[in-house]
């Protein structure tokens, strides 16, 4: 299955979610038994896919692999609820990327765990993991700076490995974030369209509490 990401007026789709859900989810039951599940809980999405077949000449990051995007704003809670009692095992990585214009959050879930990775979100949950909480605390209480997606103020992404977690990645072009981190971890610089990026390798969520957002590891 070949995915377009679509990117909707939330209040249009919803108008009409039963359509959408079946033209984004295209073929796939599973995903788009999540979509209408996600939007009857309030969880606006940006993007998805099941997974796809890959052409020798295309050229993709996640190819093979489910995925679901979501933007959220200041009432997350829901979302953080969500992200917290998934089932890691059925994740490769969570990334949340904050820019002036919007804030996002994606899972890319195992190829061959599709069929879970979606089911996994029809669940209703009431768990919430401080560090994932921590997570969101950072982008809900970062200076924003940058356009729509280049340069973002924070990028957060982290690799999962058997269910945990298995490293922990951070960009940053905020001085104040990575003068914090500096302290405490390797930092590599570089430069991108006449921006300094900050770019960080940490083991686990140690860095939130170092950067005040949580005193849990």
């Amino acid at each position: 299955m070949k995915n377009t990401t679509y990117v909707h007026v939330m209040g249009t789709v919803l108008a009409e979610k039963d359509k959408y859900a079946k033209e984004f989810s295209e073929g796939n039951e599973y995903l788009e038994k999540a979509l209408l599940h996600l939007w009857d809980k309030g969880l606006a999405t940006t993007g998805c896919c099941a997974g796809h077949p890959v052409e020798e000449t295309e050229h993709y990051i996640y190819n093979n692999n489910p995925t679901m995007t979501f933007c959220f704003d200041d009432n997350c809670e829901e979302l953080i609820k969500l992200i917290s009692s998934m089932n890691k095992k059925n994740i490769i990585d969570l990334s949340i990327c904050v820019g002036a214009q919007l804030r996002t959050v994606s899972l890319n879930g195992v190829k061959e765990k599709t069929t879970e990775f979606f089911t996994d979100m029809c669940n209703d949950y009431t768990n919430v993991d401080e560090n994932i909480r921590g997570l969101f605390s950072l982008a809900l209480s970062t200076d924003l700076t940058g356009d729509y997606e280049i340069p973002s103020s924070i990028d957060v992404y982290i690799k999962y490995k058997d269910g945990e977690v298995d490293c922990i990645g951070i960009s940053t072009i905020k001085n104040e974030i990575a003068d914090k981190l500096k302290q405490h971890y390797e930092c590599e610089e570089y430069t991108y369209c006449d921006q300094t990026y900050y770019s960080f390798k940490v083991n686990d969520y140690e860095f939130l509490r170092y950067l005040g957002i949580s005193k849990n590891k």
